[in-house]
């Protein structure tokens, strides 16, 4: 689990589809809030998480 929480790529990867899900949910172009919205939510918990780490 630490491998995966810590990965940089897969970190990267993650945050370029939340965002282009976020954009095209909020241009209308598709509707997936039923994914989008607990993907965000899974994807700041991941954020803070990463960012207490680097903080100790």
């Amino acid at each position: 689990m630490k491998k995966l929480l810590y990965n940089r790529s897969l970190f990267i990867i993650t945050s370029i589809l939340v965002l282009t899900g976020l954009i095209l949910q909020t241009a209308e172009y598709i509707d997936l809030s039923i994914i989008i919205i607990p993907a965000s939510v899974l994807y700041i918990i991941w954020l803070f998480i990463l960012i207490k780490n680097k903080n100790q």
